[in-house]
């Protein structure tokens, strides 16, 4: 009896009278469009309304369209729902004129709503308006357009296996401090540290009505690395980050070299943890510096409250 009634509630093929099998495996496909538009959604409007700038980035260039289609959609099924549902309460009230123009309404959003689906995305060819070796805008700079880059294998032998690139271990911190001493050498043109950082410092001060002179005690300097993985305080992976001998190394050149107090200076980046990795680091040499932190993961706990002398709190 029950394999009868199996039998009865199953599709039937018209010619062969076989039974035919629902396309069970292509169910979630149907899911797609909704689900990624929401994430698309959800993702686009965390990141742009907080710096509406951002929406000029690559991945929200790439969320947005489908966050746009994914609204419309939303609006449009609404739409036609209650275009139709009026045009039903418009004919039991024997207004046929409105239950006409209701209904059409009705059509013309479920014509739109289906349509989102049936776009075909299109990719156009693009000729850079500037000709190779041609960089855009005004050069700036000590040196105007120079970039300097600096590269020492003898700064890590990480084998890209064996536990973390940061490590002590596997990074020379000797080695990346003589780097970040170079590549000051080589960006301002100067013969040490103290000369490279009095010429950073004249320049920027010159070039912003300040007149031409260097550091003064007393001046606050913030330095904002872009901690993209930093996204928690116990940070244990390798995935490509600032390493922290980097940052000490830019500290100690500022209280070492350029004679900057240690509580004048702040570590942020304002959308992201200072992991334990970078924050153990550095406040053990720069305890006074202040180290400062995002709350917007607010993950279990791990805040972005104080935790040391300076705190961590944005």
């Amino acid at each position: 009896m029950y394999g009868q009634e199996k039998k009865k509630s199953s599709p039937i093929c018209p010619r062969t009278g076989k039974i035919l099998k629902s396309p069970v495996k292509n169910r979630w496909a149907r899911w797609l469009f909704p689900v990624t538009g929401l994430i698309a959604t959800i993702w686009f409007l965390i990141r742009v309304i907080p710096k509406p700038s951002r929406a000029e980035y690559p991945c929200q260039r790439v969320a947005f369209p489908l966050a746009s289609s994914f609204i419309a959609y939303i609006v449009g099924i609404f739409a036609t729902a209650f275009a139709f549902r009026k045009a039903r309460q418009r004919l039991s009230q024997s207004r046929y004129v409105l239950a006409a123009v209701c209904i059409l309404v009705s059509i013309a959003s479920a014509w739109f709503t289906i349509s989102i689906n049936s776009r075909k995305a299109k990719a156009y060819s693009f000729t850079p308006p500037d000709p190779p070796n041609s960089p855009m805008g005004v050069a700036k700079g000590i040196h105007p357009g120079r970039v300097v880059w600096v590269h020492d294998p003898n700064a890590t032998n990480w084998n890209g296996s064996d536990y973390y690139y940061w490590d002590d271990a596997h990074t020379n911190q000797a080695v990346v401090d003589s780097m970040m001493s170079t590549a000051l050498h080589w960006l301002t043109g100067e013969p040490n540290d103290e000369a490279a950082w009095d010429a950073l410092f004249r320049y920027f001060n010159q070039t912003h009505g300040r007149g031409n002179v260097g550091y003064q005690s007393g001046e606050k300097i913030v330095i904002k690395p872009n901690h993209v993985e930093q996204r928690m305080h116990p940070d244990l992976d390798n995935n490509v980050d600032v390493a922290p001998q980097v940052e000490l190394s830019l500290l100690k050149q500022l209280v070492y070299k350029a004679g900057v107090d240690q509580n004048c200076i702040t570590l942020c980046d304002p959308t992201r943890f200072i992991a334990d990795k970078t924050y153990d680091k550095c406040n053990d040499v720069f305890p006074d510096v202040v180290y400062a932190e995002t709350k917007f993961y607010n993950l279990g706990n791990y805040p972005g409250h104080c935790r040391a002398s300076h705190g961590r709190s944005l």
